[in-house]
């Protein structure tokens, strides 16, 4: 039943599908919505030069949080784009206060 909802999902390159349907898919695919999360993260980061697109980040690190073993690889990303993103000062000052 969540096969075809699955596989939608992570064909899709963009985080909507992920947040609409996450509450059910991690359920059943907690490893592989926390990757999925975890690759739309990273290419967002890397892309984001806006303020818009930082609160965006932040919207979908909690969700990733909210995942059984996800706010542990949410503190790893954040940490490394701590690191990673100095040039990103609006950034880093949102991660900074960022709670889960």
């Amino acid at each position: 039943m969540y096969d075809e909802l699955f596989e939608k999902v992570m064909e899709c390159d963009d985080f909507d599908s992920l947040f609409k349907y996450d509450c059910v898919l991690k359920e059943h695919y907690p490893t592989e919505i926390i990757n999925k999360y975890t690759e739309l993260l990273e290419k967002h980061a890397s892309l984001a030069n806006e303020i818009t697109d930082y609160q965006h980040i932040l919207i979908a690190l909690y969700g990733l949080s909210q995942i059984a073993g996800g706010e542990e690889v949410a503190k790893v990303l954040i940490n490394k784009w701590n690191l990673q993103y100095k040039d990103k000062p609006e950034f880093l000052a949102l991660l900074k206060r960022f709670k889960f």
